[in-house]
């Protein structure tokens, strides 16, 4: 488990060897939110859906409130601070696809002792192969800026000529363009961060 000193002594009643062998994407929150462990298979995660960067821009310490947009940022804050307030866990369920799959994951996030911080797991709960091959790459995900637009869930690119219309583009997701930029599409947004759905336990 790569976990900053200073909470080694204070995580000692967990057995980190064990998340540090899990399949689950695992990673360890102080209550400032800043990131004091995480596991191989985080590492391996973020390598595989185009995050290699992800050593550079969240090492250990670093406040993972960056790593959210905007449309997202005040659902994480909020319900994390309860879990952790209120010592009980928080459950949500999201998109990851991969180029050739659906996936959905099931994040858990369990309070750590006197409120101090949460253990954030992501179990891999489905995956299946997409049936429709998806588009090729065309000058209709180009936007007015040059950019494509990938929603961070589904992974599907906004088609820029044709209203509130979204496409799966496998090509980009396993070859991310430098010019893509991440949001939600309308649809993700609603699903997977409608708070009436979302419920601690």
């Amino acid at each position: 488990m790569n976990l900053l000193k200073d909470y080694k002594k204070k995580l000692s009643y967990l057995d980190l060897d064990d998340f540090s062998a899990s399949q689950d994407v695992i990673f360890i929150i102080n209550n400032k939110f800043k990131l004091i462990a995480f596991n191989d298979a985080w590492i391996q995660f973020a390598e595989n859906n185009d995050g290699k960067d992800v050593f550079s821009k969240f090492p250990l310490g670093a406040d993972i409130r960056a790593g959210f947009s905007n449309e997202i940022l005040d659902f994480y804050e909020r319900f994390y601070s309860t879990a952790i307030k209120n010592q009980k866990r928080f459950e949500h369920d999201f998109e990851c696809s991969s180029p050739s799959k659906f996936r959905l994951y099931h994040q858990s996030a369990y309070p750590l002792r006197d409120c101090s911080g949460l253990i954030v797991t992501n179990h891999l709960l489905n995956e299946d192969p997409f049936e429709n091959p998806g588009e090729e790459m065309s000058p209709a995900y180009l936007g007015e800026n040059g950019f494509i637009t990938q929603c961070c869930h589904c992974r599907k690119i906004k088609n820029w000529k044709s209203l509130n219309k979204w496409d799966w583009v496998p090509v980009l997701v396993a070859k991310p363009n430098p010019l893509i930029s991440h949001t939600f599409c309308p649809y993700c947004l609603e699903y997977y961060y409608n708070i009436d759905k979302t419920f601690c336990s």
